[in-house]
């Protein structure tokens, strides 16, 4: 393992440790910044799952222009990858989408015109299973 990646390992296990003892709610923008030391990235973003309202919510952002992660917000949930994140709760790497499926609004009026080539999408669930939101970078 080279030197990089035990230190994106021992930032994601610290970040690991700290979310599970804390008992107060985390600050988005924290969390965010310290995942870009696990996993570094240029843009990021974690969106809340407003219930109410039926829709996503940026909580925080880092490096999206404001439009752009508005309607990652929107379109995102919207496309059939969507359903098999939330299904097998794992991430989604943008480079491994099939080519059958880069299509839709979130292809067309966001990755492609971005010239977007590599991200990473996950589903957020609370400690009980409820969805509670989505992280991209």
């Amino acid at each position: 393992m080279s030197r990089a990646d035990t230190e994106r390992l021992a930032a994601a296990l610290a970040l690991s440790a700290r979310l599970a003892r804390d008992d107060n709610p985390t600050d988005p923008a924290r969390v965010l910044f310290e995942l870009s030391a696990c996993v570094p990235f240029a843009h990021g973003a974690i969106s809340r799952w407003d219930a109410a309202r039926g829709c996503h919510r940026t909580a925080s952002s880092l490096g999206y222009p404001r439009p752009i992660v508005d309607a990652i917000n929107r379109f995102l949930p919207r496309h059939p990858l969507f359903d098999d994140m939330l299904g097998r709760r794992l991430p989604q790497q943008l480079c491994t989408v099939p080519p059958r499926l880069r299509h839709g609004p979130v292809f067309d009026e966001v990755i492609v015109p971005q010239q977007y080539t590599d991200g990473l999408s996950q589903c957020l669930f609370a400690p009980d299973g409820r969805y509670v939101g989505m992280w991209g970078c």
